[in-house]
């Protein structure tokens, strides 16, 4: 992309493709049809977001949108343009890891080559406060760089305000700063794509994000995620988002939420059935009146048959079982056969380690962790039960004293497993799912 449009190059074209650029960034509703997002949760703090979007290059502004090889093609009108600049949106400022577009010939523009237009779509609004040209070159470059800034800036943005004297026109000053603390905490994500203005095409990305794992009143819940959902607005055009459960969880309420009062207040959720939660879809509302950014909140919780009731299911079989050999050691006593008692304890603990290789998902959690620890002190507790037995109660002579040591062993063990099966490890049984409705939270 660079060698086929350097700076030098844009830069001849910006007059032309800045202030149409940011016009469409402005009006999405006016050639984005809908988008589509999918949120795949990668681990606790990490999801893969895929958006697709469908857009019409506007024809009225595909002359000044079109991306010239040479700028003399434009100035002569002797050839069509090869691409046109259009924005996908604005998107939270911040690092996008691993990220993909299709179709292959739609190029993404650097943050320097964006940021030519932006300071070309810029000019107009500078043109019009009544200041110096020394004064006005100063703001824009000021606008420059923040607009290139990867993080938010509010020192960089206060610097700004303070060069854009009150004597200026006001109408003027208030739009310029209204754009540049707006490409303070976004910026726009332009693309260079072949189309016929006109005519709908779709565009869709990926990227990797970190996205914010919380705790919530929900009681014991394995995983609640919290992502912002920058592309969801009840003026701008369709949204639906769509949401994968990770493997070994499913979705029990998903909801669009804004901020009221503190706390997220859900305006559309989904609540999904026991067994029915791999995936939810949610549209977001339009025309409705919400303030702040719309975030996806989505609670996991275990299905039915699941890692939780299998650890549970192993808990108890390990329990029974050195009951089994604790009730076999005292009836028996000092002609008690180590090689059977150490087969009746060896069993559990072996299903208790599947158990254990079941539990491990991709998701990284609390309740995800206190299940694999449990299962694997159930193991270790089997394990080591059979071991006792078969050392102690295997010798050719048991005298009464290591009978003794080994009932009360197995006494220890067999509460210990209980302990765990039933504690440790939180509810044996699934809680209650989490249920929303609209404007409360749980």
């Amino acid at each position: 992309m660079a060698g086929e449009w350097p700076i030098e190059e844009l830069s001849k074209q910006a007059v032309s493709i800045g202030p149409a650029l940011l016009s469409l960034a402005v009006q999405e509703a006016r050639w984005i049809h809908r988008r589509v997002e999918r949120v795949e949760l990668l681990s606790s703090t990490q999801a893969m977001r895929s958006v697709a979007a469908d857009l019409t290059v506007p024809t009225d502004l595909a002359p000044q949108l079109g991306l010239y090889a040479r700028e003399s093609e434009r100035r002569h009108d002797k050839a069509h343009p090869a691409r046109y600049v259009v924005p996908l949106g604005l998107m939270p400022k911040g690092a996008l890891e691993e990220f993909s577009i299709t179709p292959a010939d739609t190029h993404r523009l650097t943050a320097e080559q964006t940021n030519v237009l932006l300071v070309a779509a810029l000019t107009q609004y500078a043109s019009g406060l009544g200041a110096s040209e020394p004064d006005t070159v100063e703001i824009l470059t000021s606008a420059g760089e923040i607009a290139l800034s990867e993080q938010a800036d509010s020192r960089l943005l206060n610097e700004f305000k303070e060069k854009l004297s009150v004597d200026y026109n006001q109408p003027a000053r208030s739009a310029l700063i209204d754009l540049v603390s707006t490409l303070d905490e976004n910026y726009i994500l332009a693309v260079a794509v072949k189309a016929d203005p006109g005519i709908p095409l779709r565009i869709s990305f990926s990227h990797r994000q970190r996205v914010q794992a919380v705790s919530s009143a929900v009681e014991d819940p394995p995983l609640i995620m919290d992502a912002e959902l920058p592309f969801a607005s009840p003026t701008g055009p369709p949204y639906r988002v769509e949401v994968i459960a990770p493997d070994g969880l499913e979705i029990e309420t998903a909801s669009i939420a804004v901020r009221s009062g503190g706390s997220l207040a859900p305006i559309v959720e989904h609540n999904a059935e026991q067994g029915d939660g791999m995936f939810a879809q949610l549209a977001m509302p339009r025309g409705q009146s919400q303030g702040g950014t719309p975030h996806l909140q989505v609670w996991f919780g275990w299905p039915a048959g699941a890692i939780h009731q299998v650890g549970f299911i192993a808990g108890l079989a390990t329990i029974a079982a050195l009951a089994a050999g604790t009730g076999a050691s005292l009836v028996l006593g000092q002609s008690l056969p180590g090689s059977s008692a150490g087969t009746l304890l060896a069993a559990p603990g072996l299903v208790s380690s599947l158990a254990l290789g079941f539990a491990t998902t991709r998701v990284t959690s609390k309740a995800v962790n206190r299940l694999r620890a449990a299962a694997l002190v159930v193991a270790l507790l089997g394990v080591f039960g059979a071991l006792a037995v078969s050392l102690i109660a295997g010798q050719k002579s048991v005298s009464n004293r290591e009978v003794v040591t080994l009932q009360v062993l197995l006494g220890l063990l067999t509460f210990t497993a209980a302990l765990v099966t039933f504690a440790f490890p939180g509810r044996a049984v699934l809680r209650t799912r989490a249920r929303l409705t609209p404007q409360s939270t749980p």
